[in-house]
């Protein structure tokens, strides 16, 4: 989704009327608030500068800790159950912000790219349940035997492919539509046998590949 830079650099101006869930105390520079992930009293956000994204100090015990934050955009996404579009204007109203209309090619662009999202966190979820199956034994196995532990599996995420026909059939059977095929799986037609899933993640923790 595409969205003027002006439009969010004001909207993440005002953060404070984002986060008022999170009881912030104003302490100069940022705001302190209850950390979305763990609860604990140690998170904050930047009133400024900060890219509208929530941070934690609690390095080896909260998992916001252990990336580069938590963006304003994903946090109210993800709470609250939204769109893309839906996102954005839950963001603006918040903060009362003005939002210019938007066309039916841009909605529908940012139907596909939400769908393409979802997709995406379903199959990353559907490989790590897969890891733990008779399905994935060896691959589980094969991970054990390199040294990970199954503390660093689950921490890192990993899991397994079950292959390509099981893989779009779970993901039909959830209610995606997956004609043509999601670009994004093309390549795991040419995966043969290797089964380890690792998932790249872009800054805000959205899966853009395995």
């Amino acid at each position: 989704m595409s969205v003027d830079p002006a439009i969010l650099e004001e909207i993440y101006d005002n953060a404070i009327y984002i986060v008022k869930d999170l009881n912030p105390i104003d302490k100069g520079d940022r705001y302190v608030i209850d950390c979305p992930e763990c609860g604990k009293r140690e998170a904050w956000i930047y009133k400024q500068g900060a890219m509208g994204r929530i941070f934690c100090n609690r390095k080896d015990k909260c998992t916001l800790a252990q990336s580069n934050g938590l963006s304003l955009w994903d946090y109210v996404q993800r709470k609250e159950g939204l769109d893309q579009q839906e996102t954005l204007e839950r963001l603006a109203f918040y903060t009362r912000v003005y939002l210019p209309s938007l066309s039916d090619d841009q909605i529908q662009a940012m139907r596909e790219n939400r769908n393409k999202k979802d997709l995406l966190e379903e199959s990353h979820r559907y490989f790590r349940e897969s890891l733990f199956t008779e399905d994935g034994a060896k691959t589980l196995e094969y991970l054990k035997g390199r040294g990970y532990t199954e503390k660093d599996i689950k921490t890192m995420e990993l899991g397994h492919y079950p292959g390509y026909a099981n893989t779009l059939k779970h993901l039909v059977s959830m209610g995606f539509q997956v004609n043509p095929i999601p670009e994004v799986f093309e390549y795991a037609k040419r995966r043969g046998e290797y089964k380890v899933v690792f998932p790249y993640g872009d800054l805000s923790g959205n899966i853009k590949a395995f």
